[in-house]
């Protein structure tokens, strides 16, 4: 497969390690759900995947968009392609779940049918069971791209009226949505439209903007930058046990300083050739949204196996991610990219050519 020399390989390499740890954090509870003893815990790290993620997100738009206009097309083509992007694999998967959860109801330990969730579910709109408690998509990763879609919305809305000042704009809307956020309100939607959480977009942003205003960062501060960036994720998860820190101090600002000193990195023609975590880059979207299942039925098929608990918990652990991996890229090649081609075909777009700046979550 030929891959585009100017394509920035830092991103796909970032989008590969982020899944990586989402798809570490829960293997261990798989493993804990199945009672296998295991060495540690994964509990107070695997989540900062998802911050990755975000930080990712807000560089891809400002990169996708940097050198388009303003105006109702720019606002149209950004919204067709992050709908082609994220929703045809997502509602092919949410189809599957629903059809397990209708005729096999045991599948999943206690979740149940219910049309109205599994709507909300297929339309990003945030979901509560029927005792009033906040409940994630019936995809239980999909609570993500509830925030995705909630940026992508703003940030098509401000392209409608103008390209200049977006790092700005970003940062004033999802800088007062946080400060909302300050008035506890018991309002479902409230909590999720004005989550602090939306400021690791508005990072990602800023990233992108230093980028693609050719600013540099000698080889010493982009590793520096990254240096800093692991050392505070120990501190800040020790803060956040005792002084209950919001999710963008504690893991977002860690996962930006990573990003950056990443993508600086390869600007300044740094950056070491790990092609195996490019290709897991490639195929994220679709290990990030099979892998609660792959997991769940492996730890299933090895429990068959050893109903007596006598497999060591890190072995099967050892197990279960080359596996989660291997579905996700054979999904990425059989579906992922078969949907993707076929759209735009019949849409008539042409090739994706975003793949040179990975616009990819």
């Amino acid at each position: 497969m030929t891959r585009p020399d100017n394509r920035l390989k830092s991103i796909q390499v970032l989008r590969g390690l982020a899944a990586l740890i989402v798809v570490l954090f829960h293997s261990y509870q798989t493993i804990q759900l199945y009672h296998w003893k295991s060495s540690g815990s994964f509990t107070h790290w695997g989540e900062m995947g998802v911050d990755i993620f975000f930080v990712i997100s807000g560089f891809v738009m400002i990169a996708t968009t940097h050198n388009k206009g303003a105006g109702f097309k720019a606002c149209k083509a950004f919204i067709r392609d992050r709908l082609i992007r994220i929703v045809p694999l997502y509602w092919i998967i949410t189809t599957m779940m629903a059809l397990v959860l209708l005729f096999i109801p045991s599948a999943f330990n206690q979740m149940k049918f219910d049309p109205i969730h599994v709507l909300t579910s297929y339309l990003f709109i945030p979901s509560t069971n029927s005792e009033g408690v906040a409940s994630p998509p019936i995809v239980i990763v999909g609570w993500t791209l509830i925030y995705e879609m909630w940026f992508y919305l703003i940030f098509a809305f401000l392209i409608y009226f103008t390209r200049r000042y977006i790092l700005l704009l970003v940062a004033i809307i999802f800088g007062c949505l946080s400060l909302l956020s300050l008035l506890k309100s018991g309002n479902l939607y409230l909590q999720v439209y004005t989550s602090p959480t939306m400021l690791e977009f508005v990072f990602g942003c800023g990233i992108g903007t230093l980028y693609f205003q050719n600013t540099a960062f000698s080889k010493k501060i982009s590793i520096g930058l990254i240096v800093i960036g692991l050392t505070l994720l120990p501190i800040f998860v020790q803060y956040k046990i005792d002084f209950a820190l919001p999710r963008f101090i504690y893991w977002g600002i860690p996962s930006a300083l990573l990003v950056a000193g990443m993508v600086f990195l390869e600007r300044g023609n740094n950056w070491p050739n790990l092609p195996l975590f490019e290709r897991i880059g490639d195929s994220s979207y679709s290990l990030y949204l099979t892998h609660p299942f792959t997991l769940l039925l492996t730890g299933k098929l090895i429990l068959m196996i050893d109903p007596l608990h006598r497999f060591y918990g890190d072995i099967i652990l050892l197990t279960m991610i080359p596996i989660s991996i291997f579905v996700g890229f054979a999904i990425h090649r059989l579906i992922e990219k078969s949907v993707d081609r076929y759209l735009r075909k019949i849409l008539k777009l042409g090739k994706h050519n975003s793949v040179q700046i990975s616009a990819q979550i």
